[in-house]
């Protein structure tokens, strides 16, 4: 799902007339998520002062994706198979 989720915010194309901010929807001008999926995708795209300048947490959020998607596939030793 991790995974999925870094494909979506790479070839998802941003413009400034899409949004998924609910805020936004309902009014709000300001959030302090806006932004996010935006600077994921510029940062993913190598657009690194852009990104920053969108929202500062964005590199930080991929590589907190990406640790969780290290840590589900290789070290994840709680998972047993149910015997059937």
């Amino acid at each position: 799902m991790w995974s999925s989720a870094l494909v979506f915010l790479w070839i998802m194309p941003f413009d400034n007339s899409t949004s998924a901010c609910i805020f936004k929807f309902i009014g709000l001008t300001k959030c302090p998520g806006c932004g996010i999926g935006r600077s994921i995708n510029l940062a993913l795209h190598g657009h690194w002062t852009e990104s920053v300048a969108m929202h500062p947490l964005g590199i930080i959020a991929i590589a907190i994706i990406l640790y969780r998607i290290i840590t589900l596939a290789f070290f994840n030793t709680n998972f047993k198979p149910t015997k059937q």
